[in-house]
């Protein structure tokens, strides 16, 4: 284990100060539901807690009994929601001028203490050693949420904006000032990541967060949270290039165009700090300027070595204003401790809209597991849920609308139907294995031919390769539309490093609940 450069004990003391004043504040006096449900969440994630389910809370906190089931009771939510709503407003009024605060973000278990002002908290102060990490950017990035501005200073190769000689004059230590501030508040992050990664791993396997991710848009000014419910950090970090902004209706693959409609273009770089440890680097392209296949190229580079040669986003995604990625395992940073990301255009300029930086799953790509759900989901052992992407046609449905009186769990309560198909980016040259979980609701519950075999058939590909043929849920199940799931091995992604699902109705709609890819283990090498 890595040694964190900065004593964790002064940054436990300072996160629990903190807490015990929100605790002993009027307001959580007067909601004491609240006051245990933040008291216990901070104490797991002081002690390296890194998910919480719905369930703890209610039997630990709440006083619920063993048989509670968040599926059909939302009163942890419920309060998760009350207690962000309650934090935010204590922190703008009697913890105003705290220097360290207390968030419970959405869409993640476990409270985050972000620190407001460092240069005057001695304990949060890190030593003079430490070196930017993984956490840092996220704080640099948080503090631009503030102001809506990626500071000057934190953009490399980016100028400090001039002063006149009458400003300079009157206030000769603003600049410095301010620059200090900001760069300690980067370097005190790296303390707390880095705890966050060298830390102890619990006996039992537990998913990672959904958030334990450096999410940068490209080309963004101020911090965006997508409909998804994640949120994409102003653009810094970058040298080189221009932002641009093209109005997209619409982006064939995404649920939330406006990432999609800014990005960084030219000749550029980005350089990002982050501690000793393995990466997966994911890239999010739409092209939205060079109509049609083959007027635009590039070449992408990570740590000096080329990753892409003549990339065509047109090309790659099936089509102009279409989203397509590309995702790099096993990536460490470079001697300097930064990933170097750069971009050469070839042919016009070179661009990109977005980059997601995400702990290794070891040596293999992490899972993709995805609903048709339009945010995540968490299911009851803990896994999470990526919300629907990388699709093309079909409609979405949210089954529980239609059918109030059906006990759908999880994300069986949604579905994409029609004639759609599915481009997912996975690593090239490895295998895959593909799992796909159906049930039909709509011809199960019909009030006319209720549960009828024959109602609905369709047919799946992979790549061009048939793996189901005429597909009838209600036959299999004998009319009662249970859930179903397929489960395919060796499978191959395409050259451009994509599975190409195809959902061809043969009677009535094509229909998917959910998809799972996991990277198959590679067979060892007989001696």
């Amino acid at each position: 284990m890595i040694e964190s450069p900065v004593s964790s004990t002064k940054t436990i003391h300072a996160e629990r100060a903190e807490l015990d004043a929100v605790l002993a504040s009027e307001m959580f006096r007067r909601a004491p539901t609240l006051a245990r449900i933040l008291e216990y969440l901070c104490e797991s994630q002081l002690r390296g807690e890194t998910f919480i389910k719905e369930y703890e809370i209610a039997t630990q906190v709440m006083g619920r009994s063993s048989d509670f089931d968040p599926q059909q009771d939302g009163s942890v939510r419920v309060n998760l929601h009350h207690l962000r709503k309650k934090l935010k407003q204590f922190y703008e009024t009697e913890g105003a001028d705290h220097t360290l605060w207390i968030s419970l973000p959405i869409g993640q278990s476990l409270p985050s203490f972000v620190v407001q002002n460092p240069e005057t908290d001695p304990s949060q102060t890190p030593s003079a050693e430490t070196g930017a990490t993984f956490s840092s950017v996220n704080h640099v990035l948080q503090a631009t949420a503030a102001t809506g501005e990626v500071p000057p200073q934190l953009q490399p190769g980016a100028a400090a904006p001039a002063e006149s000689p009458v400003t300079a004059k009157s206030k000769p230590r603003t600049s410095a000032s301010l620059f200090i501030a900001l760069l300690s508040m980067a370097l005190l992050g790296a303390a707390v990541t880095w705890l966050w990664f060298s830390r102890k791993a619990p006996d039992t396997p537990r998913p990672i967060m959904t958030d334990a991710a450096i999410r940068i848009g490209s080309g963004l000014s101020r911090p965006y949270q997508d409909t998804s419910g994640r949120t994409w950090n102003a653009d810094v970090f970058f040298t080189g290039g221009n932002t641009f902004h093209r109005k997209l209706a619409q982006v064939g693959g995404a649920t939330d165009p406006t990432i999609y409609q800014n990005g960084r273009e030219g000749d550029f770089s980005y350089d990002i700090p982050l501690p000793r440890a393995a990466y997966e680097v994911h890239l999010y392209f739409a092209e939205s300027f060079a109509h049609g296949e083959g007027f635009r190229a590039m070449n992408i580079f990570i740590n000096d070595k080329r990753v892409e040669q003549l990339m065509d986003v047109t090309s790659d995604a099936g089509g102009f204003g279409i989203a397509t990625g590309k995702i790099y395992t096993s990536v460490w940073p470079a001697a300097d401790g930064k990933i170097h990301l750069q971009f050469k255009g070839i042919t016009l300029t070179a661009f990109i809209n977005a980059i997601e930086i995400l702990p290794a799953n070891g040596d293999t790509m992490r899972p993709i597991r995805q609903t048709t759900l339009p945010t995540y989901y968490y299911d009851p052992q803990g896994t999470v849920w990526a919300p629907d992407a990388w699709f093309h046609g079909g409609r979405t449905s949210q089954l529980t609308e239609l059918f109030p009186e059906l006990p759908l769990q999880g994300f069986y309560q949604h579905e994409r139907f029609g004639n759609f198909s599915y481009s997912i980016p996975v690593v090239s040259n490895r295998t895959y294995s593909l799992t796909l979980y159906f049930q039909d609701a709509w011809f199960s519950h019909q009030p006319k031919g209720k549960g009828t075999p024959g109602m609905r058939r369709f047919d799946v590909t992979c790549n061009g390769m048939e793996l189901i043929k005429q597909l009838d849920i209600l036959e299999e199940t004998k009319g009662a539309g249970f859930q179903i799931t397929r489960h395919f091995t060796g499978v191959k992604p395409t050259s451009q490093g994509k599975l190409l699902l195809n959902f061809i109705p043969s009677q009535n709609f094509a229909m998917i609940n959910a998809i799972v890819i996991e990277e198959e283990p590679v067979a060892p090498v007989s001696p």
